[in-house]
């Protein structure tokens, strides 16, 4: 079950390679498919990408100020839980406090 849900988000992200939204997206369910209840919800004919996509592009829309929305990640991505009915999804990775990120430039020389 788990593997028939990962084809089908990839196949979905496949339509469009170039949407970078989407595959943020479908990566994000892909990695929630690590359960079979999850895997489950995916595989529900009525659920897509796209849907998902929808409901974001629906809550974007209504809190636009002068045609520009900001939501935040793991709202997102909770959406798009809420929209699959996924549970147990994985956590969004935090970014990098400022000033925390060290770079090691010796590998570039």
């Amino acid at each position: 079950m788990i593997q028939k849900a990962i084809i089908k988000i990839n196949t979905e992200m496949q339509k469009n390679p170039t949407d970078k939204y989407m595959e943020a997206i479908g990566h994000h369910v892909i990695d929630a498919c690590a359960t079979e209840a999850n895997a489950k919800a995916v595989l529900d004919e009525k659920k897509s990408l796209t849907g998902a996509m929808g409901k974001v592009k629906d809550a974007a829309k209504k809190r636009a100020t002068g045609g520009v929305a900001v939501i935040e990640d793991s709202e997102v991505y909770a959406m798009v839980d809420e929209y699959f009915g996924l549970t147990a999804a994985p956590a969004v990775p935090a970014a990098p406090a400022p000033g925390k990120v060290s770079l090691d430039i010796g590998s570039f020389f």
